[in-house]
């Protein structure tokens, strides 16, 4: 799930591990939990947080990102998850996100949305990278 963590933050895809409902607690109780500083009445995911690398093997359509761990084991695998609170409205979109077999135990390669893959397509038309060698036109009539 794509999370929008507000100005500093941005949006962020994150690993869901389950849901809190505190709609019941006190306005401006003063509890810090999870990655929020005033934990306010609402229903919370518990989720695995990711950082964007940005390391430059990034394309438009995949970005490369790690889930935010507490510590690696010896043998280099994760052996102490973190987890924070995020607001369910805080929702942006739906993620998907697969293992980066490359990479740390905690990569993974994100896929921008699918919204998104019509205008990267023809962007990638218009580029000069993309050289057209033969260009065939389908046309279709309808049977009588």
């Amino acid at each position: 799930m794509v999370v929008d963590w507000g100005a500093g933050y941005g949006k962020i895809s994150n690993k869901i591990s389950g849901f809190v409902d505190l709609s019941k607690l006190r306005k401006n109780s003063r509890i810090k939990f999870g990655g929020i500083t005033q934990l306010q009445p609402a229903i919370y995911d518990v989720v695995e947080s990711a950082i964007i690398l940005g390391d430059g093997n990034d394309t438009e359509l995949l970005r490369e990102v790690e889930t935010e761990v507490e510590e690696f084991s010896a043998e280099g695998c994760v052996s102490k998850l973190k987890f924070f609170l995020a607001p369910v409205d805080a929702f942006v979109e739906p993620a998907v996100v697969v293992p980066n077999i490359r990479g740390n135990n905690n990569s993974y390669l994100w896929l921008t949305g699918r919204h998104n893959w019509r205008d990267l397509f023809v962007a990638s038309m218009n580029t000069k990278q993309f050289q057209w060698d033969c260009v065939t036109v389908l046309t279709f009539s309808k049977r009588k």
